[in-house]
């Protein structure tokens, strides 16, 4: 069959080294598993910590040593310079302009033709300490950011000729450090 099962006296101490299964391998306690080749499927239902996990401090630098190799779990990936902490898209035509899709996002604020605060769920470290970007599909017009502080951003779109318009697709995005 294509499950490995360990011996008795090994059940009783769960430390392996160099241990190839090449079916499925279901591990429910705590092990120590040094050189662990799996070619088929790999199930723990204990959790996950150690050496192995990758750390804030791992995701944070992003150049750690190992760090192709450690695991991350969903709790710690926001943390790596890589993933946008604050992304929207909403619809900015709408009488109660509300998020279609997000992360780490708040609320919108519409305040008036044209303009939106973006509030974040979690404050960036500075005010200046993030990049943020939009995007509007509005041919000829442009958005800007007007204001930016830690917890928000605001924007604002116009069209060609400079005047204030709501649009039906509004996108936002920002990188940084919390």
């Amino acid at each position: 069959d294509s499950t490995t099962t360990a011996s008795a006296a090994s059940r009783l101490a769960p430390s392996f080294n160099n241990l190839t299964v090449a079916g499925t391998l279901s591990v429910s306690a705590q092990a120590t598993m040094a050189g662990l080749a799996v070619a088929g499927t790999l199930s723990i239902s204990a959790g996950v910590a150690g050496l192995a996990v990758a750390t804030q401090a791992n995701m944070e630098s992003a150049a750690s040593t190992g760090s192709t190799s450690l695991i991350v779990t969903p709790g710690r990936q926001h943390f790596h310079p890589g993933n946008a902490k604050v992304w929207v898209r909403f619809d900015g035509g709408a009488t109660s302009v509300t998020a279609g899709a997000s992360y780490g996002v708040s609320s919108i604020t519409d305040g008036g033709t044209g303009r939106y605060n973006v509030v974040f769920t979690t404050a960036f470290s500075a005010n200046d300490a993030y990049a943020a970007f939009m995007w509007h599909g509005v041919p000829g017009g442009k958005g800007s950011l007007i204001s930016v502080s830690a917890g928000s951003c605001g924007i604002i779109l116009v069209d060609s000729v400079g005047a204030a318009i709501d649009n039906s697709v509004i996108s936002f995005i920002a990188f940084g450090d919390f």
